[in-house]
């Protein structure tokens, strides 16, 4: 117990192993962000066992390898997928998530596959004809993992 008198840990914790790893996440979605400039990644990842209470995803720059995992998100319950909004275009980042119960964190997921944003402006609007009403172009965020990634993931 600690100076107080209060326990260090509640039972719960005492008695509650750290979860394993979760599965390495993987982009799903990729679209524009809610401001000019950014983007919004949609993540899952393979869950970790029994009461999970939630999970941290983490993200950094993935061009510099001396980068911390700076970006995070806390998922709470045991939801396997995150929504992060407000990713720098263009930009390359790398994700992994910890899952999270009673006893703390597990270490972490491997690191994602690297994903590049990337913006497009796109000549034709909807129904792919070609801008000749003088609207406005449209901008497509693209995402290319150029490692392993077979396409760009493309939203508009």
């Amino acid at each position: 117990s600690s100076a107080a008198g209060a326990p260090i840990m509640t039972t719960e914790q005492w008695l509650a192993t750290f979860p394993g790893p979760p599965g390495t996440p993987e982009v799903s979605a990729v679209g524009p962000g809610t401001a000019p400039g950014e983007a919004v990644v949609t993540l899952t990842w393979g869950a970790s066992g029994s009461a999970i209470t939630g999970y941290r995803v983490w993200g950094r720059d993935a061009l510099d390898p001396n980068a911390a995992y700076n970006i995070h998100v806390d998922i709470t319950g045991p939801s396997t997928t995150a929504l992060l909004d407000g990713l720098a275009v263009p930009a390359a980042y790398e994700f992994c998530v910890q899952a999270m119960n009673a006893a703390g964190y597990s270490d972490p997921s491997a690191p994602s596959r690297v994903v590049m944003l990337r913006e497009k402006l796109n000549s034709s609007v909807s129904g792919g004809s070609d801008a000749t009403d003088g609207s406005s172009p449209s901008r497509t965020t693209l995402c290319d993992a150029p490692s392993a990634m077979s396409a760009s993931i493309e939203e508009s």
